[in-house]
């Protein structure tokens, strides 16, 4: 890191659940060790992951409505309703990327509580974006994540404050696999299926600017359609005014993205990691993992049996819509059982646990004793913590999320993936196999609970597996910390661009080929 680098004032916008928040936590502290001054706005329901981890954490308030239009429409009439029961659709069968989010979109921009949640989203970002009385910015520089970084770029445009897309993942540009869930069935080709994704895309862009007119209308009119721009910038095409970085390992972006690893355009930076110390609780206070008598009792399940470590099983924050939630806990103890193993299992989304079993069983009868197996061999969290847990059990099995992929291959143990959401989990489940560290199966509830069980087995047998588990683990812990890099990233584009003037330029020749109207910021 250079040495002069100046402290910045550093904002990080960034939207999405519980686990899609940790790794910039982990980014946050580390711009804070190396003297920056860090915020992050976020939902409110984030503020307390935030602040327990030592973050600032500005939020905003949300306004209410005591009835909303969509709850007031008939099912056949109401197109939130229908979006929501093709959602539905997506987590409980399967569907690809484009066919999800045509209809997730419908969500975003039409239901009432979402938009009036994202318009506060807008309206603070742009107040914390707006020049002081002296004319002076309050930010250095603000950072977004997907999936509100249009919006940032658009407050960027019309605030004259630099902003970095920082991303958890990507896409090949030539893809020879089939991303996020398509099948040949629907497209000819890998290639045909990613340019609907980009289309997909695009659309949630335009929608932005017909539902927030000020200022995501003037991003359109500056740049254009997103579909001329969009990947762009994500690609880091758009540099130096718009740069972006991918916080994924070199080692697995070369599996992932070889395109985008040849053109050398984009930085893959390393993932972002909260260490281990910041994720092992030592006292009664829960920072998001636990607390030490959680981590106690996960010690002692494993230890209870040291010839037969237990495996790790959770799907986080997916499957919000699922209707069916007891035939998701017949699957994962059906599977444990079928092959012999012991495990913890994240209680997430679903809700996973002794009594949804006992609920579950209770519709046909408990023929197969599944909670007495699950009382002797299961052991139900509400939270773990991933960087002290996974290293300890024999396989990990889940849905393949960017934060938790990432930790199981860090921890050298084999690992399933069983996707859910199309936008990089079925890429993922790719991954797994095409490293040779594990198994990547369908959708998760297209799967038997006996081809489920079977991946298990053949993962914590395999003598090839494991080793090849354990080698890329090393590799992985041995390639670049992306937290460092991402702060000499920071200090060097700072340092380049912000202060000599090249970035006020850049921007400056975009915003002279489209002269923007002026935006009141409230």
């Amino acid at each position: 890191r250079m040495q002069a680098a100046p402290k910045l004032r550093i904002l990080l916008s960034v939207w999405g659940s519980r686990g899609d928040m940790q790794p910039y936590v982990a980014a946050a502290l580390g711009m804070m060790a190396a003297g920056h001054k860090v915020s992050i706005m976020s939902k409110p329901d984030l503020k307390a992951f935030v602040e327990a981890n030592g973050v600032n954490f500005l939020g905003f308030d949300v306004p209410t409505e005591a009835a909303t239009p969509e709850k007031q429409q008939d099912g056949d009439n109401n197109p939130f309703l229908r979006a929501k029961a093709d959602a539905a659709k997506m987590f409980d069968e399967g569907v690809s990327f484009s066919y999800c989010m045509n209809n997730i979109a419908t969500i975003f921009h039409s239901k009432t509580e979402t938009v009036n949640e994202r318009n506060a989203w807008l309206l603070q970002l742009l107040q914390l974006c707006s020049k002081g009385p002296d004319g002076t910015a309050a930010w250095d520089l603000v950072c977004v994540a997907l999936p509100m970084d249009s919006m940032g770029l658009a407050v960027s445009l019309v605030s004259n404050t630099p902003c970095l897309l920082i991303e958890l993942q990507q896409w090949d540009p030539m893809p020879t696999y089939w991303l996020g869930g398509h099948q040949p069935s629907e497209y000819s080709t890998p290639v045909e299926a990613k340019t609907a994704m980009d289309e997909s895309l695009a659309g949630l862009c335009r929608g932005a600017a017909a539902k927030f007119p000020a200022p995501c209308d003037q991003l359109l009119e500056t740049l254009g359609d997103p579909m001329n721009w969009y990947n762009d910038w994500r690609q880091n095409k758009l540099f130096p005014w718009a740069p972006a970085v991918c916080a994924v390992a070199p080692l697995i972006a070369e599996t992932l993205y070889p395109t985008l690893v040849r053109e050398g355009q984009l930085a893959f930076l390393g993932n972002l990691v909260l260490a281990e110390e910041k994720q092992t609780p030592e006292s009664a206070e829960d920072a998001g993992f636990g607390t030490a008598s959680d981590l106690a009792e996960l010690q002692a399940f494993i230890d209870k049996d040291g010839a037969k470590r237990p495996i790790y099983m959770g799907w986080g924050s997916m499957m919000p819509f699922m209707s069916d939630t007891k035939r998701a806990i017949l699957l994962v103890v059906e599977a444990l059982q079928s092959s012999s193993q012991r495990a913890i299992v994240l209680a997430g989304y679903l809700k996973l646990s002794m009594e949804l079993l006992k609920e579950a069983v209770a519709v046909n009868g408990d023929e197969r004793g599944l909670v007495a197996y699950a009382e002797a061999n299961v052991v139900f969290k509400e939270k773990v913590p991933h960087e002290w847990l996974l290293k300890r059990v024999a396989c990990t099995v889940h849905h393949g999320g960017a934060g938790t992929l990432s930790a199981a291959l860090r921890a050298g143990v084999p690992t399933v993936v069983t996707p859910v959401h199309p936008a990089d989990q079925f890429d993922h489940a790719h991954l797994v196999t095409a490293l040779g560290v594990g198994r990547g199966l369908k959708h998760f509830t297209q799967n038997t609970s006996e081809e489920l069980g079977a991946a298990i087995l053949e993962c914590v047998t395999s003598e090839r597996i494991q080793l090849k588990a354990k080698e890329v683990g090393a590799m992985l812990q041995e390639q670049a910390n992306g937290v460092v890099a991402l702060v000499d990233y920071v200090e060097k584009f700072y340092a380049e661009q912000v202060a000599t003037g090249k970035w006020q330029a850049a921007i400056d020749e975009v915003k002279r080929s489209a002269p923007m109207t002026p935006v009141q910021l409230i």
